[in-house]
């Protein structure tokens, strides 16, 4: 499932978040607007400013793993991401998304 480009005019952080906030709302089959915003779960300009955007990947390694409410969610180096139920870590329900 791929989540809607973000805005061109958006920086980094926020189109992060919006593709994350989006990803979680398709699982939770609601609009992205009512979730918490992702920012009372982690600090989503230190998670742009670890992967940022257009970085060559082969230079920068590492993920960074976080939880939302009922969620447990993984940015990679490559400006992908999984997003995975808590109840069920290991299932082939998870998908990963490119920002």
């Amino acid at each position: 499932m791929n989540c809607p480009t973000p805005s061109s005019t958006a920086n980094d952080a926020d189109a992060l978040v919006v593709a994350i906030t989006e990803a979680i709302a398709a699982k939770r089959g609601v609009d992205p607007i009512d979730l918490p915003p992702l920012n009372d779960y982690v600090d989503v300009d230190a998670l742009a400013s670890l992967f940022p955007a257009g970085t060559d990947s082969r230079a920068t390694h590492g993920h960074v793993r976080f939880e939302t409410a009922n969620y447990e969610v993984s940015v990679y180096h490559d400006g992908t991401f999984d997003v995975r139920p808590l109840d069920d870590p290991v299932s082939g329900a998870a998908y990963r998304e490119r920002r």
